[in-house]
């Protein structure tokens, strides 16, 4: 037992040394530069483009959910011929950060909402953090083995969006796998470059969702994507000095377009890593900026920083153009927030220290932390749910666990008390299954209950 302590310190000493002094100047960036000619050309077959905040809501959801045409024909466009029978309507679905418990609460939400015939109809996906990997899982995904657009990487095998196959994955351990990976010789060997931690939960989602590989470059690349499913927004946080203040980025077509790089060649797994790299836990996903004439790079963390409830980029969809592209279109947003509540402290207890508090106060950092961000996000959905509401025919719902408090008190106590970490046990994701079907329930009697949205879905 002795010995094996010591051996567990020695290595985390040797890591911790290798992390901190960068030896090798290589493995700073995954990003390909546009102008590469050593790179693949762009394929025919990429669905990178679905990857995208110029939404085009009028594509015709029917044409696109079985979307069978041949490259370099692209379902966004050849869906949008026929004037006729162009979609009016702009559906948004929004999801939440809070690891592990966000994406499994917002996979079921998806399945919820495909009961009753809302998800199929869904424009864009916006996520943030946690939410991010349900989201992307989704674009990935097909809904029948007999008919699954094939991937331009013919290795590559689509995961069946069902839920026998989509929980097994979701509730994976993978803070478990990373830290196995975290150690692996080939990692550890890399840490005399740029290469860290976050590289390393990017190949954790890459094995474990994105292709079954913790080779990156052989996984889901975003022209990977299911040309039959909605735009898909992934938002991350953009945390360098080149930008005024800390703004959002999105791992889209528009933004890797100001850095003059591939999306297309991007792994899907970096895009979800970057944006759930929470601070503290994780380093930043960095990119290198190809625009630049110097050698720049962008830095990037979780998006739940700058927003952990994906509206924001949903937000500035709508106002495109200064709102002229959406302006008499009926719109609904759906937000699946499974962000925590705040803790305040006990009444009761006359300290509320815990034990490192006695040398710094962690706690109080965090709380204040915590604090500053849940009312921030407060006062932006209840912000966005006014500007939706305030249109003609627009519905806003939130669904978020304190609306079971008093109508399910033991199912809110189970679910608002879930770790937001990659870490969930079978009881606990039950339950966010279990919270989905009542929240969603609700909303479909609201959304039955509206003059216009209520004969849209089943």
């Amino acid at each position: 037992m002795k010995n094996g302590m010591m051996l567990l310190t020695t290595l985390i000493a040797i890591s911790l040394m290798l992390a901190s002094c960068v030896i090798v100047p290589k493995n700073s960036h995954v990003n390909l530069s546009a102008d590469d000619s050593r790179v693949p050309a762009p394929s025919p077959a990429s669905a990178a483009y679905i990857a995208s905040t110029d939404v085009r809501h009028d594509v015709d959801w029917r044409c696109r959910n079985a979307w069978s045409g041949r490259p370099p024909e692209r379902s966004i466009d050849k869906c949008r011929e026929d004037a006729s029978r162009r979609d009016p309507d702009f559906i948004g679905l929004a999801f939440s950060g809070g690891g592990s418990r966000a994406a499994v609460f917002a996979a079921a939400v998806m399945f919820e909402l495909r009961r009753h015939g809302i998800l199929q109809q869904a424009d864009v996906l916006s996520s943030a953090s946690g939410g991010s990997v349900a989201a992307a899982l989704y674009a990935a995904s097909c809904d029948d083995v007999q008919d699954c657009p094939a991937t331009v990487n013919p290795a590559l095998r689509r995961t069946i969006w069902k839920e026998s196959e989509v929980y097994p994955m979701l509730q994976q351990n993978l803070i478990d796998r990373w830290r196995i990976n975290c150690w692996r010789p080939e990692n550890v060997i890399r840490y005399v470059t740029y290469f860290d931690r976050t590289d390393v939960m990017a190949e954790t989602f890459a094995e474990t969702l994105f292709g079954g590989t913790r080779e990156t470059e052989e996984s889901f690349l975003f022209r990977d994507l299911n040309p039959r499913r909605p735009y898909l927004v992934l938002n991350s946080t953009n945390n360098t000095d080149s930008a005024a203040v800390p703004e959002i980025f999105t791992f889209s077509e528009q933004d890797f377009g100001t850095l003059r790089s591939r999306l297309d060649l991007f792994p899907v797994a970096y895009g979800v890593a970057g944006s759930a790299a929470f601070p503290g836990a994780f380093h930043y996903v960095t990119l290198r900026n190809f625009g630049a004439q110097a050698e720049q790079y962008v830095h990037l963390m979780d998006g739940g920083v700058q927003d952990n409830l994906g509206i924001e980029s949903l937000w500035r969809i709508l106002l495109r153009d200064n709102g002229a592209r959406y302006r008499d279109v009926p719109v609904l947003v759906i937000l699946a927030d499974a962000r925590p509540e705040t803790r305040a402290k006990s009444a009761a207890d006359p300290d509320p220290r815990h034990f490192l508090d006695y040398f710094v106060d962690f706690s109080n950092i965090q709380d204040t932390y915590s604090l500053l961000m849940v009312e921030n996000q407060r006062l932006r959905a209840r912000e966005f749910g006014k500007y939706v509401r305030s249109r003609s025919r627009g519905l806003f719902i939130h669904l978020e666990f304190g609306m079971l408090r008093d109508v399910h008190p033991e199912l809110y106590e189970k679910v608002k008390n879930i770790p937001t970490n990659f870490k969930i046990r079978d009881e606990q994701a039950q339950s966010l299954k279990e919270a989905a079907a009542v929240l969603v329930g609700k909303a479909v009697e609201r959304i039955h209950a509206d003059p216009y949205w209520g004969g849209r879905f089943n």
